[in-house]
């Protein structure tokens, strides 16, 4: 994977079962059409979810605050943190709530038997983003941010009810584990969760048959300029260029 390069879809059948824990794939995929037809019944179009996934340590803090500087809503409230260099963790804590409540963070999967009602909390939560309960979304084209790193195992929900545009933070594990033994956080944290996550999220993204943006570590904090354009051609921003130069002043390496 190439810095800041954009990677195609995997050819591969998309499985509903990437990591559901649902024995019966079909069933979870009547659940979350069921839920999807609803969604669209109610009138509300699909906004612009631009998810910034990969592990812990990995960059996702740091994309996350460039991308609010550049204009796209954040949201709001946020997770925050004991870490100095990243006091603020840009995880929306109603969207954390919720993928908390239905995956287990230890064995970094999604539980078993909750496709069904975690399709309907994932509608119930994208009307509340549509109505602007958790913050005023603006500009010529409604989009938002999320990130989590957990997250990257509900990509196959998040694709039903939102138009996504995925980038993919990497960075090698060995600088994942000093980060985050500088934070003094668990080991799943670290490499050990790590090496876990990023091929369960790389394994979601190839079940949803969508491109998304690799970007390095090292191009976001060396180049930060050359990345955020990288992003802005990708997700489409390009009405926020004019704010590049800004978002890029906030990204510091920790």
């Amino acid at each position: 994977m190439g810095k800041g390069e954009a990677v195609p879809a995997c050819t591969q059948p998309p499985t509903h079962c990437a990591d559901t824990g649902d024995g019966c794939a079909g069933r979870g995929r009547r659940a979350i059409v069921r839920a999807i037809v609803t969604h669209r019944r109610q009138g509300e179009g699909p906004l612009q979810l631009i998810f910034i996934a990969g592990t812990w340590g990995s960059g996702t803090t740091a994309m996350a605050a460039a991308l609010a500087e550049l204009g796209v809503p954040a949201l709001g409230p946020h997770l925050h943190t004991n870490d100095p260099a990243t006091p603020n963790a840009f995880e929306l804590l109603p969207f954390r709530d919720l993928v908390l409540r239905y995956t287990d963070e230890a064995t970094l999967t999604i539980k078993p038997d909750v496709v069904a009602p975690f399709a309907r909390d994932l509608q119930a939560f994208a009307a509340e983003v549509a109505a602007g309960k958790h913050g005023a979304i603006v500009g010529a084209r409604p989009r938002f941010l999320l990130k989590m790193p957990l997250a990257g195992l509900a990509l196959p929900y998040l694709t039903y009810f939102f138009d996504l545009s995925v980038i993919l933070m990497h960075r090698p594990l060995e600088e994942v584990e000093m980060t985050r033994q500088r934070r003094g956080w668990p080991e799943l944290y670290g490499l050990a969760g790590g090496r876990v996550l990023v091929n369960k999220t790389v394994g979601a993204l190839m079940a949803i048959k969508k491109p998304f943006l690799g970007v390095s570590y090292e191009a976001l904090t060396q180049a930060p300029e050359a990345s955020l354009a990288q992003v802005i051609d990708f997700c489409g921003l390009d009405d926020l260029s004019d704010n590049v130069t800004r978002a890029a002043g906030v990204i510091r390496r920790a």
